[in-house]
């Protein structure tokens, strides 16, 4: 009968098979700078026909979710499995930041999440990595008291509805929510619409 391997030894068949991960990947994603770094389909190119040849299925959930301007950070939950006996598993926690819009940021976060689960785990040699974002991240503070005076001082020149119009644009349930970074187009757009005003009249 023929033996059937746990996780374990699967795991230590895949990292006798493969120990290094080339970077060939210069500067892609990261404004030209002068590095070469891993990337996840690197990663995972790697290690897509070691874990088909030891038969060692994997799974991606994510767990938790947090939500800061452009900023997403992911938990991940990364199970190694054992096609024969999927109760036989390895799971570990994982956790990955993406910078941008969110659809794409998420599948950053995750990309990252997986990539470095992968390298620990089945301790991969690699060099430096720079896996990174041409996004800058933006604070998502709320505006400031003295902010808040000077919309408000422009809004009660204006009709309410400019009020409900501004919240509706940014995603707001009240004006003292206004992002710190959207302060200036805020009061540019009262401004103008104070002029519009001025010149119907």
């Amino acid at each position: 009968m023929k033996e059937i391997k746990n996780i374990h030894q699967r795991r230590l068949a895949v990292m006798a098979d493969v120990q290094y991960v080339q970077k060939t990947d210069k500067g892609k994603g990261s404004k030209g700078l002068p590095y070469n770094f891993v990337t996840h389909d690197e990663v995972t190119g790697k290690l897509h026909p070691a874990f088909v040849k030891h038969g060692i299925d994997c799974t991606t959930d994510i767990q938790e979710i947090t939500i800061t301007g452009n900023m997403i950070l992911l938990k991940v939950l990364v199970s190694f499995i054992n096609v024969d006996d999927p109760k036989n598993r390895i799971e570990v926690n994982a956790y990955g930041i993406g910078l941008g819009q969110l659809d794409k940021a998420i599948g950053i976060a995750e990309s990252y999440a997986t990539k470095f689960a992968y390298l620990k785990n089945f301790m991969l040699e690699t060099g430096e990595d720079a896996e990174k974002s041409n996004v800058e991240y933006k604070s998502s503070e709320p505006i400031n008291i003295s902010q808040l005076q000077q919309i408000n001082g422009l809004l009660s020149t204006l009709s309410p509805k400019f009020k409900s119009i501004i919240m509706k644009k940014l995603g707001v349930t009240s004006i003292d929510l206004i992002p710190n970074d959207k302060f200036e187009v805020v009061i540019q757009y009262l401004n103008d619409k104070i002029i519009e005003n001025g010149e119907k009249q």
